[in-house]
């Protein structure tokens, strides 16, 4: 949402969800809904990123700068290669900035498999993070972090060389869905942990420069399990610093709409909310 009540839509234009033949794709509408026509072509943008014969990028999150460019994650296929995470940068009407990575774009590596990154979040004094997984083998993820200066390049003073992976447990399946920067500029991520099908909702929060908070559940971490099955989707902070995570559980062989609330310095096991199918 733009402080105007104009909406910012990212996702993704081209084959089909499981072809590597997409682009990012940008929509803005006004508040009655209609497509805003001073944004993009027709209140539509289409991003390409470079490369040589299958390449293709999706697009799966959004978030608005304060002086109205508008960066965006997600992911981009090379020929040949991992899956890297991928950004850009757009100015207020839709046009690719520039001055961010090149031409607008920036791709990174975060390793030998496959990354994607799934939630990205500004922090104070501009830098920009974007987290998703790494593949680490079949069935096996770790949590991923990069940050990148206001340029587009990474900041070295985040993690290794501006990026961070996080294995919980050994050989678990750890993906980050959401994410949430406290005015701190602390990183709070969530998603799952564990080992397929029994999977636990993971938290896991961040100091600014990229180290695990050690005073933040055990060493950081924190892995809750809610019936036979749970992982998180979403993050958000209360303004008394308490940390609400919304996602599933599997009791059965159904699936239930499930909430948690945690206290931001020691974890607290009540569970805050309603459940249901």
């Amino acid at each position: 949402m733009q402080p105007d009540g104009k909406i910012f839509v990212a996702g993704v234009s081209g084959a089909g969800p499981y072809s590597e033949l997409n682009d990012f794709a940008l929509a803005r509408f006004n508040s009655n809904g209609s497509l805003d026509q001073t944004f993009g072509n027709g209140g539509k943008v289409k991003t390409h990123f470079p490369g040589v014969y299958n390449t293709g990028s999706r697009a799966t999150a959004a978030a608005l700068q304060a002086d109205g460019k508008l960066v965006i994650s997600g992911t981009y296929k090379n020929e040949a290669t991992a899956r890297a995470f991928a950004l850009a940068r757009y100015n207020a009407n839709g046009s690719p900035d520039t001055t961010f990575g090149s031409g607008g774009m920036v791709t990174t590596s975060m390793g030998s498999g496959d990354a994607i990154a799934f939630s990205v979040a500004l922090l104070p004094g501009g830098r920009i993070v974007a987290t998703g997984y790494l593949e680490a083998g079949h069935r096996n993820h770790d949590f991923a972090l990069a940050c990148y200066n206001t340029s587009g390049t990474l900041d070295q003073s985040f993690g290794n060389g501006g990026r961070v992976t996080t294995d919980f447990f050994g050989a678990t399946d750890d993906i980050a869905y959401g994410l949430a920067a406290q005015p701190d500029g602390k990183l709070v991520l969530a998603g799952r942990t564990g080992a397929y099908p029994a999977f636990h909702i993971a938290l896991a929060r961040y100091q600014n420069n990229g180290q695990l908070d050690p005073t933040f559940g055990t060493g950081g971490k924190v892995s809750s399990m809610f019936d036979n099955s749970g992982q998180a989707y979403g993050v958000a902070l209360q303004r008394d610093g308490k940390i609400v995570l919304a996602g599933i559980s599997a009791p059965a062989a159904s699936f239930d709409f499930t909430v948690a609330r945690y206290t931001g310095n020691v974890w607290s096991s009540h569970f805050s909310g309603t459940r249901g199918h």
